[in-house]
């Protein structure tokens, strides 16, 4: 094993190190060595208990980095928080332990941004969000990094969060931003949207989506909660996820729409096979619709990028190396 010390880094280092524009590069790499076989995702373990609160773990590998980890976290009403720890796959050694809650955030984001990049139409400057919570802002970004926005459209619920969020928006991006006052009026002919809302009921249909949109549907990542009804999907041209296996246990709009017949979710693609099979001279017309619950890999192309800025810039705060491994101790029985 290596004598470089394991390193612990923090949300401020990862700030440092990484871009939300890195951080959909690092995703479009991964993502192509995963249709390659050459990383693999570890599937998700989820508890959902309280009142919601959940704790989830998510691993990965990749071989030709010989890296590979583990990312857990808890989400509760009262707080959140995540780490990842990185080992080296090839000699066993502990790399890195990362505090990950902007390292979740700019990989949620990022790969968003790469879906739109992906699939949305090239001329695309029209955008909807629905939902203003903590991750809309860098939803938002990631696809202003890939598309030259002109209009964003925003709706929530709540007028307050709405007017509050679209006055901190027009203080971070150039581009018009209008307060909705419905989600039909924020969809009305958008030609990208995004909804990210903790929704338990699915809430937006078919016929309030532009005919050529790219719909990104990333908010309902626990099987209780649904944004988009299935017409939405019956309707899609395209129908990509992030993980198969990760919609398909935990997605309820997936899960409800293609049931459990094999056959049926045929025809899902992955976005990691869209984008090795390389980009289609004009993209068809027709509405195309990512859904993200995210996966292993994701953490690890982020974790993979900091890991290794971090060693060639000299920054983190070295662990110590575990001593020798003592003898476990008992009392026999009197």
């Amino acid at each position: 094993m290596s004598d470089t010390p394991p390193l612990f880094l923090t949300d401020q280092h990862v700030s440092e190190l990484v871009t939300l524009n890195d951080a959909i590069a690092a995703l479009e790499v991964m993502l192509r060595r995963e249709a390659q076989g050459l990383a693999h995702n570890i599937p998700k373990a989820l508890a959902t208990f309280a009142e919601r609160s959940s704790l989830h773990g998510l691993g990965s590998f990749s071989e030709d980095a010989a890296l590979g980890g583990f990312k857990t976290w808890i989400n509760t009403p009262g707080g959140a928080s995540a780490v990842m720890s990185l080992f080296d796959t090839d000699r066993g050694g502990f790399r890195a332990l990362v505090q990950a809650g902007l390292l979740g955030q700019l990989r949620t984001a990022g790969i968003s941004g790469l879906a739109t990049d992906w699939l949305a139409p090239a001329e695309a400057r029209d955008m909807a969000i629905i939902g203003t919570g903590r991750q809309a802002t860098l939803q938002i970004a990631s696809v202003a990094v890939v598309r030259r926005i002109s209009r964003l459209r925003v709706y929530s619920p709540s007028a307050d969060s709405r007017r509050d969020f679209t006055a901190r928006m027009r203080r971070l991006f150039s581009f018009e931003i209008v307060d909705c006052n419905s989600a039909e009026s924020a969809l009305r002919d958008a030609e990208i949207v995004t909804i990210v809302t903790r929704a338990r009921a699915p809430f937006i249909h078919a016929g309030m989506i532009a005919d050529d949109a790219h719909v990104n549907a990333v908010g309902a990542i626990l099987p209780a909660n649904a944004e988009i009804e299935a017409d939405v999907l019956a309707r899609a041209r395209v129908v990509a996820v992030d993980s198969i296996a990760g919609v398909r246990r935990n997605s309820r709009e997936l899960i409800d729409f293609y049931g459990e017949d094999d056959a049926a979710w045929q025809a899902v693609q992955t976005l990691g096979r869209i984008i090795a099979a390389g980009r289609q001279p004009r993209r068809p017309a027709g509405m195309t619709l990512f859904k993200s619950m995210g996966m292993g890999l994701s953490d690890l192309a982020m974790a993979e990028m900091i890991l290794a800025r971090a060693a060639a810039r000299g920054c983190g705060i070295p662990l110590e190396g575990p001593p020798a491994m003592p003898l476990a101790r008992w009392s026999e029985r009197a």
